[in-house]
C-alpha cells in the first residue's frame, strides 16, 4: 500500500496487491456539485488506475457513506475538467456519485471505515 501525493497532496491510498484505490473525502468540500461527481488526478487515473480496471473506493467522512466503482465505469461515463493553471488540483476525470454502488454497513468511526476498506 502506498499513499498517492499529487502537487504535495493527498489524493488516496493504493494497493497494487489488491488492485483498490481509497479516497477519502468530505462531500461538502470534495463533490463537484455541478456534476454531484468526485474527481481522480487524470495523470494518475490514466498511468496506474484505469490499465487494471482498480476498484475505487469512495470514503465520505462527513456522511459515513461509503461508494464502490471500477476504473473501467469512470472511463465509460466519466467528465474530464482540467482546471486552470493556478490550482494546484489541474487535469482531473470526475465520475458522478449516481453511477457508483453505496456500500451499506454498520456504524462505524472514521478510522474502522479506512480499516475496513483497506481490509478487503
Amino acid at each position: 500500500m502506498k499513499t498517492i501525493k499529487i502537487h504535495e497532496r493527498v489524493i488516496g491510498i493504493f494497493d497494487e496487491k489488491k488492485n483498490r484505490f481509497v479516497k477519502t473525502v468530505s462531500s461538502s468540500r470534495h463533490l463537484f456539485r455541478k456534476f454531484q461527481a468526485y474527481g481522480i488526478d487524470a495523470e494518475f487515473f490514466v498511468k496506474e488506475l484505469l490499465p487494471h480496471d482498480t476498484t475505487i473506493y469512495i470514503l465520505e467522512t462527513d456522511t459515513g457513506k461509503k461508494f464502490k466503482s471500477q476504473a473501467k465505469q469512470w472511463n465509460d461515463k466519466n467528465l474530464f475538467y482540467h482546471f486552470n493553471d493556478e490550482v494546484e488540483n489541474k487535469a482531473q476525470i470526475f465520475f458522478p456519485r449516481a453511477e457508483m454502488e453505496e456500500i451499506k454497513d454498520p456504524k462505524l468511526t472514521d478510522v474502522e471505515k479506512t480499516r475496513l476498506l483497506l481490509s478487503l
